[in-house]
Formats: structure tokens, C-alpha cells, sequence
């Protein structure tokens, strides 16, 4: 790109104050790594791409890691879990649905979504 602009401020219009620290890339890789595991390695072995949910997951870590709010150690640690659940799920190395690791799932996805968020107050959520 010659003009002086950066990426950021052409892909991403809203992300003028978003410092982008290691803990965003690394949330924002476990999002590409599980979009490339569940849309791109299926196309290569002529399977249906992985599911709607999977999708959703890929867009829920992207906007985590791209948010305005400070992005916790743990959000990190819980996207990551999270990723590698599902991508264990998509290589049929753990068996689903489980009634181990739904809960699990559904406790990781609603921890990555909720934790560390600033209340209305001015607050934030993490102790």
C-alpha cells in the first residue's frame, strides 16, 4: 500500500485505539487457525466444510480479539482451549455430542464471551 495509512485503519475502520498486544494476535490465530481447520482442510478432502457453529466460533474469537475492552490473559487461555476442543471435535478424536464436553464447551464459549467486559458503571468484571 503506498498510501500512509495502515492496515488496520483500512480493514478495520473502528479499531483507531485498539493496541494491538501479543495476547490479541495470539487469540485472533487461534480464530484463523480453527476457520482454516473447519472451512479449508474439509475442502481438500471433498467433505462438507464444518459446521454453521463453527463459523460463529471463528467470528466470536475474531471480534474478542479485535474489541475495544482490555483483553485478558484468560480470555486467551479459554479461546485457546476452546479452539482446540472443537478442532478435536472436527477430527473425531473426542466423541460428539458428549455429555462431558458440550458443558465444557458451552462453559469455554460463554467464559471467552462474558469474562473481563466493562459494566455499564465503569467497572470491570474481572477480579
Amino acid at each position: 500500500m503506498r498510501d500512509p495509512r495502515t492496515w488496520s485503519t483500512v480493514f478495520l475502520p473502528r479499531s483507531k485505539g485498539i493496541r494491538w498486544t501479543g495476547r490479541r494476535w495470539v487469540l485472533m490465530g487461534f480464530a484463523l487457525l480453527l476457520f482454516a481447520d473447519s472451512f479449508l482442510v474439509p475442502f481438500s478432502r471433498n467433505v462438507d466444510p464444518g459446521r454453521s457453529g463453527d463459523g460463529m466460533l471463528f467470528l466470536i474469537l475474531g471480534f474478542r480479539a479485535a474489541s475495544k475492552n482490555e483483553l485478558p490473559s484468560a480470555v486467551v487461555i479459554g479461546g485457546g482451549c476452546l479452539a482446540m476442543l472443537t478442532m478435536a471435535l472436527n477430527h473425531e478424536v473426542l466423541r460428539s455430542p458428549s455429555v462431558i464436553w458440550t458443558p465444557i464447551a458451552v462453559a469455554l464459549l460463554l467464559f471467552v464471551l462474558l469474562w473481563g467486559r466493562k459494566r455499564s458503571n465503569g467497572s470491570s468484571s474481572e477480579r
